[in-house]
């Protein structure tokens, strides 16, 4: 294997300059990414056996929904004590 300079996952046009953010979808973008999920969804479905509903969308609005809420904060249990 010839030795590149480059780490894994990096074409010839990685360019570490260029930087990649997230950012919350927001109210104005959500009916976008409802179409776009519906299109990808539509394009597994053959593979996730998935049949769309009655109104020919794979998914409800209330499920989409809870799919793009932000995350709800973890409830960690408190550690167990020690064996003493």
């Amino acid at each position: 294997m010839r030795n590149t300079g480059r780490t894994a996952g990096q074409g010839p046009e990685y360019d570490p300059a260029v930087a990649v953010t997230l950012e919350p979808v927001r109210p104005e973008e959500v009916l976008a990414l409802r179409n776009l999920w519906e299109l990808y969804v539509h394009d597994f479905s053959e593979f996730l056996r998935k049949q769309p509903g009655a109104d020919g969308r794979f998914e409800s609005d209330a499920r989409f929904a809870r799919r793009i809420a932000p995350p709800k904060p973890a409830h960690h249990a408190p550690a167990p004590e020690p064996a003493k």
